[in-house]
């Protein structure tokens, strides 16, 4: 998983259909985890997409002897970030280590040089600022299940015989010397992972752009992945994506045994984000807009067809027809997504400039730019 986060990590960068499609399959499989008795096909389809999660619980080892419980992967899940980002120190270190050997250039026609065989303080500077990049990015990945995790540490209920355990995990009794331990480092994970680091990127972003420092080598090296596909006024609208993020995870978790409240609330926040979208239109090209619109656009539907499934005076053939449309629905914007991210690859890297945007602050209007061909 870890390595295929990587190498999809690097081609959001370059193609960001790719990522906004990503982001797609995180919040579909959030909306999954809704206490809605969802058909099977809908199931095995998200559950797929759960992966990109990084839901660790739908590969963990069953082997002999060995049994994967809600407490191993509570600690799993928050030591995740420490393990990347020592994983990446250690990197690191290795580069500095060639540097200062005096270590030379690969075989690869001299233009190419492997990550960490930096051969000068320049190359190193600039790697070491990639390597932190890249652990940032990753800790935007773990962001929904380190919410769903640590917030699922505090929701308990009570058994038939008066005992409180996890709703997540009944064999874990609330309460106890593990549970409490437990409760500890989630409230400091929440403090750190959930609230702190989405501060701490909005306050340097923040700070760089009162300085007019996003266009710097430093700065596009490292955060630049968070606002480079946005018009220079939306430099926020990533921490708005993952505000999104941190209240789909709260109403699955928070509120599961209110499952038509969850998609009440859902429905309203696909609704607001869609209208926000049209009346913003935050991406620097058209068809990124249009991507992200029609990816919330499922979602809204998704929630409705929710609504249907926990109806209680649906018929059968409307819960069939409900799951045909919305499967329907959800593979052709995934075939969109992938045509879009198809179209990106075979275009230049620069060749959606061509559509771009300008937003003129001023009086409010959308103006077309031109832009000569390269």
């Amino acid at each position: 998983v870890v390595l295929l986060w990587q190498s999809v990590r690097y081609l959001s960068k370059v193609y960001p259909a790719l990522d906004l499609l990503l982001l797609y399959a995180q919040c579909l499989s959030i909306i999954q985890g809704f206490n809605v008795p969802w058909p099977k096909r809908l199931y095995e389809l998200t559950m797929v997409m759960s992966i990109v999660n990084f839901n660790i619980d739908a590969v963990t080892p069953s082997c002999a002897g060995f049994s994967w419980n809600f407490y191993k992967s509570f600690y799993f899940t928050i030591l995740l970030p420490v393990m990347f980002g020592l994983g990446h120190l250690a990197w690191v270190g290795v580069g500095y280590a060639w540097m200062k050997s005096g270590g030379g250039r690969t075989a690869f026609g001299g233009n190419i040089v492997l990550s960490c065989f930096v051969t000068n303080a320049k190359e190193f500077q600039v790697y070491w600022m990639t390597s932190f990049s890249n652990w940032i990015a990753l800790l935007g990945i773990l962001y929904n299940v380190l919410c769903v995790t640590l917030l699922q540490t505090f929701m308990c209920f009570e058994m038939p015989n008066g005992t409180q355990v996890l709703r997540i995990d009944p064999d874990q009794i609330c309460g106890d010397a593990d549970h409490h331990t437990m409760m500890v480092f989630a409230c400091l994970g929440i403090v750190v992972y959930v609230f702190g680091i989405p501060f701490a990127l909005f306050r340097s972003l923040s700070q760089k752009r009162n300085k007019n420092q996003l266009k710097d080598e430093e700065s596009l090296i490292i955060l630049g992945f968070l606002y480079t596909h946005y018009e220079p006024g939306f430099w926020f609208w990533e921490i708005i994506i993952t505000t999104r993020r941190f209240i789909l995870c709260m109403l699955m978790v928070l509120f599961y045994d209110a499952p038509r409240f969850q998609l009440a609330c859902g429905l309203i926040l696909a609704i607001v984000c869609i209208c926000t979208q049209y009346f913003f239109r935050p991406f620097k090209y058209v068809m990124l807009d249009v991507l992200d619109a029609a990816a919330l656009v499922s979602m809204a539907l998704y929630m409705i067809a929710g609504l249907i499934f926990t109806s209680e005076g649906s018929s059968t053939e409307e819960f069939e027809l409900t799951t045909w449309f919305i499967f329907v629905s959800t593979i052709s914007f995934i075939f969109f997504a992938l045509f879009m991210f198809t179209l990106n690859i075979v275009k230049n890297r620069h060749g959606w400039r061509n559509q771009e945007l300008i937003r003129d602050h001023t009086v409010g209007a959308w103006v077309k730019a031109t832009a000569a061909l390269r």
